[in-house]
């Protein structure tokens, strides 16, 4: 959804605005802002990948480990932040 939001560019813009080829609406505008603002967890994710790889083969932790101490964790950071700001963005 990112991947298209941010591929749309300007086209879900209001009309209203001076933008030359809003053909959108502010909901369209705020639907956009909202998926591209949830993709920014495409990089945590790759953060939290990268510190499972390493704690996995440079420490030795054992997957169920990871599983039942930290995913949880790294998906909360991950997710919380960037999903309140998004929300936050679509109510505001």
């Amino acid at each position: 959804p990112s991947s298209i939001a941010i591929g749309l560019s300007t086209i879900p813009t209001p009309q209203e605005t001076e933008c030359a080829v809003g053909m959108g609406n502010l909901s369209t505008c705020a639907a956009q802002g909202f998926f591209i603002q949830l993709g920014l967890a495409v990089p945590g994710y790759s953060a939290m990948l990268a510190i499972y790889y390493v704690m996995s083969i440079c420490y030795g932790i054992d997957h169920d480990i990871i599983a039942k101490q930290y995913e949880v964790i790294m998906h909360a950071i991950v997710l919380i932040p960037t999903a309140t700001t998004a929300t936050i963005a679509v109510v505001n």
